[in-house]
């Protein structure tokens, strides 16, 4: 059998045992719902360091323990998703990107790893403010499009040390700042034609803009 490092696969359409994932470095899943609603029901793979699920039923991250060289991680479609237990295991993860998880809460108390550099919460639960982020000091881009801030003041993302690269956000009318103004504080004036462009895109463009960064555009 062969043992590819990267495989892609429906779990509506096969199942684990069509694989040998031994070598596995990059997974991407679709439709993944075990019955226990856990990601401890996923093969192991000794080597995996990149994770993609799409569409899956699990409640928190419980389980991902067992791939002890993950680095990046994507879940989307997530809508049962309300926990961050078991993200506190993941040593190594350096890139955690989450979409359409509205029960997801509880963002502000999260103990997310330390090496971690990109948090994306995209049209998750709100948070309550964004101070948490100051005591994470690997971050380098953080992306809350979609999510609402209730405080409404985005002042933590232009003090941050070390200084953001990238941002990106819903532009709220109760907000403290602007994207572009965001981008002047944390000096990277380069971003502003960035967000110029994006206030002239159609919804869904600027939704894709905004979830990833300017190299998109």
């Amino acid at each position: 059998m062969i043992k590819p490092s990267e495989i892609s696969m429906s779990c509506n359409e096969h199942s684990f045992d069509d694989f040998d994932f031994s070598e596995c470095r990059f997974l991407y899943l679709l439709n993944f719902n075990p019955k226990s609603g856990s990601f401890g029901e996923l093969p192991d793979m000794p080597m995996l360091s990149k994770l993609e699920i799409h569409l899956t039923n699990a409640r928190d991250f419980s389980g991902l323990d067992k791939f002890p060289f993950l680095t990046e991680l994507t879940v989307t479609n997530c809508r049962r998703l309300s926990s961050y237990d078991g993200i506190e295991k993941l040593d190594f993860l350096k890139y955690l990107f989450i979409e359409n998880a509205r029960k997801l809460c509880g963002h502000e108390n999260a103990a997310y790893p330390k090496c971690l550099e990109t948090l994306a919460l995209i049209n998750c639960g709100a948070m309550q403010s964004i101070d948490f982020i100051s005591s994470m000091d690997s971050l380098t881009d953080f992306r809350f499009y979609g999510t609402d801030c209730l405080s409404g003041d985005l002042l933590p993302l232009t003090v941050h040390e070390p200084p953001l690269e990238f941002t990106s956000f819903s532009n709220k009318r109760y907000y403290s700042h602007k994207l572009y103004q965001v981008y002047e504080l944390i000096g990277r004036t380069d971003l502003i034609e960035y967000s110029d462009r994006i206030k002239n895109m159609k919804p869904q463009q600027q939704r894709v803009a905004c979830i990833h960064d300017k190299n998109v555009l």
